[in-house]
């Protein structure tokens, strides 16, 4: 009954990974938790990396929760894990590579192809995925030139922030310079197609026939374009880390806000984007949350005379009690 986005992908885990351990088992014996975490020490112990075995998690918990709401059972085992078990949050990665130099945004643009380019230049300007820059349609880019790209597609699909496929959408900012820069292609697609077309058409061979209509530039394309010609540059980043993971790293380094930026890329919370970036947050403060304890000093040049006004003041500092406050 698996319905979710990485559907495909849960169920090639659970065959691979879950059924041959619990195939046999019945409900009661697969619900002691003694049993899961028995199953999770001797997936540890094959070299599973901790994602791996949180997807497992993931996945089992999603099975118990199917069987509590059909009546099959009364608990979720994965729900009374203890924390000392389960797989820990991934370390902050402060090695991940990035596009600091626009120079080389240039030179990545100019050696790859018409549309690949302008999907790379769009997703490294605007921090958009992917899926996501494969399925913009044309009147997605309608308020471009006033500074924002409307996100409603992850190919023929539904973006990752639409969890129940509703329709959901999401606003990205847009370059300054794009129609410098993409003009004469927007107004092509403009004049050529209709207003929910894709924006990017790609007619060439993208591999085996697909049963999808989908008739946009797919993200198999875009591997094979950034394999041939921008690899052999002597870039050694994925796709992804030269657009979106280098959009929301220049755009914190150059000082812009957590809360900016976390809305520019979609993300739920800003704690996600201050968890994964954390090594770019502000590491300068302003006076007001510098401002030093003031304790009142004589002046340099005071007199001596014991009724002047700075001595006076100077008998109220900590030095002249003895240091105490």
């Amino acid at each position: 009954s698996i319905t979710n986005r990485a559907a495909k992908k849960d169920r090639g885990m659970a065959n691979n990974h879950i059924l041959p351990t619990f195939r046999s088992m019945t409900l009661v014996q697969a619900a002691d938790v003694k049993e899961v975490i028995r199953y999770l020490d001797a997936k540890r112990a094959e070299g599973l990396a901790d994602n791996t075995v949180k997807s497992l998690i993931t996945v089992l918990g999603r099975f118990w929760t199917w069987a509590l709401e059909r009546g099959f059972t009364d608990k979720n085992p994965i729900r009374m894990l203890p924390r000392s078990v389960r797989p820990k949050r991934a370390g902050q990665q402060t090695h991940t590579p990035w596009i600091r130099d626009d120079a080389d945004v240039i030179r990545i643009m100019e050696a790859l192809p018409v549309p690949a380019k302008y999907a790379f230049y769009l997703g490294n300007r605007s921090g958009t995925r992917p899926g996501e820059l494969c399925g913009l349609r044309i009147i997605d880019l309608a308020e471009a030139e006033r500074g924002t790209l409307h996100v409603r597609h992850n190919l023929d699909s539904f973006i990752k922030e639409d969890k129940h496929g509703v329709g959901k959408s999401k606003f990205v900012p847009a370059p300054s310079d794009i129609m410098d820069v993409m003009g004469p292609y927007i107004c092509q697609r403009r004049a050529e197609g209709q207003p929910n077309d894709p924006l990017f058409i790609f007619e060439g061979k993208t591999g085996p026939r697909r049963k999808t209509k989908w008739i946009g530039m797919r993200l198999e394309y875009l591997t094979r374009a950034w394999s041939a010609y921008v690899r052999p540059l002597g870039y050694s980043l994925t796709f992804y880390q030269a657009t979106r993971h280098s959009f929301v790293s220049r755009s914190l380094e150059r000082g812009a806000s957590l809360d900016e930026v976390s809305a520019a890329v979609g993300h739920s919370s800003i704690d996600i984007t201050r968890n994964s970036y954390s090594h770019f947050i502000r590491k300068s403060f302003g006076d007001i949350t510098r401002s030093p304890l003031l304790v009142t000093k004589p002046h340099p040049d005071a007199s001596a005379n014991p009724n002047d006004e700075n001595e006076s003041m100077s008998d109220s500092t900590p030095e002249r009690r003895g240091g105490r406050f």
